[in-house]
């Protein structure tokens, strides 16, 4: 059996025959990934601090802009993951695109941090409605020789995606010198994914590639709840899916706090090296391009450790048939001191704490393969 990071929500369990329903459950748990245009706003955080003095945007009001996000998304998932069983996958995803789209441009022209947080948060909604449903159909279209390298290639979107949302988003913001133009990019890349999505996307027939026969009978809201809550209860008690969630959710952590605070904090290393006139703080470069510089390597690292994971898995999969936890794992415990070196070193030498911090994040990524 496939015990992958992610090929783990998708795994038969012939014993009780609910392997149709429980796939497409699990994906509305799945990692809480902001992962792919929001990163435009991260882009812009210090050019929403230094235009908007008023806001008062200190450290606390920067974690809260995230966690109010995925608030709303934690909220959102499982809705979408019950709906996208039921209903069109097909225009879930569409109506998800669109409203994450329509707060994003909505929250560029907000005065005041309150309304611009609620329309935040109000992303989690839409992006729910895109990313815990898009795996299960991904899932339907590819039976399991080639999910994995096909879930390998939908995930390259989140070091990928983030790093482009970086430059795009920095670079954007400083032609327009207008932190809002940055986040207007958004709505633009959604209205184009939307339009991918209606005119080549298939939805197949749930669970086409297994070999369990899904129940076609109707049933009422009342048993569609029950079967629901089933559903839940078995997934509490498996023991593999509740550790690699565990496991998941520390993961996304790290990436979250980096990807959110990493810029900012060698923005501020920086400014340190700058005021105490710290050695070779004269070849520094500029914070303007801190975000730029960011981007550029989470796309790298992203791409390298993505291929990295993916290459060691088929490679030692033929050998070894459990080795695909290990690679996760091992990455993880060669990133953590290399990222640790990486903020360590901040205010001593940025260019070495910019490598140490790629090559951190190659091993991390070796997670998404």
């Amino acid at each position: 059996m496939d015990f992958s990071c992610h090929s783990v929500f998708y795994q038969s369990d012939q014993l009780y025959g609910q392997i149709h329903r429980i796939r497409y459950f699990t994906t509305s748990f799945r990692k809480v990934k902001p992962k792919r245009f929001i990163f435009f706003l991260k882009g812009v955080l210090t050019d929403i601090e230094k235009q908007e003095e008023n806001w008062d945007l200190n450290d606390s009001k920067k974690g809260l802009i995230q966690t109010a996000f995925v608030i709303c998304y934690f909220a959102s998932a499982p809705a979408f993951g019950f709906l996208g069983d039921r209903y069109s996958r097909k225009w879930l995803m569409a109506v998800g695109i669109l409203a994450w789209g329509s707060c994003t441009l909505a929250s560029s022209f907000m005065k005041e941090f309150n309304s611009f947080l609620l329309l935040r948060a109000a992303i989690g909604f839409g992006e729910a409605g895109f990313t815990s449903i898009a795996p299960t159909v991904l899932g339907d279209l590819f039976n399991d020789s080639k999910r994995s390298i096909v879930l390998a290639l939908f995930y390259f979107a989140i070091p990928v995606g983030s790093g482009l949302g970086y430059i795009t988003g920095s670079q954007v913001a400083s032609l327009a010198n207008d932190w809002r133009w940055g986040l207007r990019v958004t709505p633009m890349l959604n209205l184009v994914a939307v339009a991918l999505l209606l005119a080549f996307l298939l939805d197949p027939p749930r669970g086409q590639e297994e070999d369990s026969k899904s129940d076609s009978n109707k049933k009422t809201i009342a048993q569609e709840i029950r079967v629901w809550g089933e559903d839940l209860v078995y997934l509490l008690t498996n023991k593999s899916y509740m550790l690699s969630t565990l496991a998941f959710t520390c993961l996304t952590f790290c990436t979250g706090a980096l990807s959110w605070f990493g810029p900012y904090f060698i923005e501020k290393g920086l400014l340190v090296r700058q005021q105490n006139q710290l050695d070779g703080y004269e070849n520094d470069f500029s914070t303007d391009d801190v975000g730029f510089l960011f981007g550029v390597v989470l796309c790298v690292a992203g791409v390298c450790g993505l291929l990295l994971g993916s290459g060691l898995s088929i490679w030692l999969r033929k050998k070894i048939a459990w080795v695909d936890p290990v690679i996760c794992g091992i990455g993880l415990l060669v990133s953590s001191p290399l990222i640790f070196v990486a903020l360590y070193v901040t205010d001593k030498s940025v260019k070495m704490a910019f490598i140490s911090m790629f090559f951190g994040q190659v091993f991390l990524n070796m997670n998404w393969a």
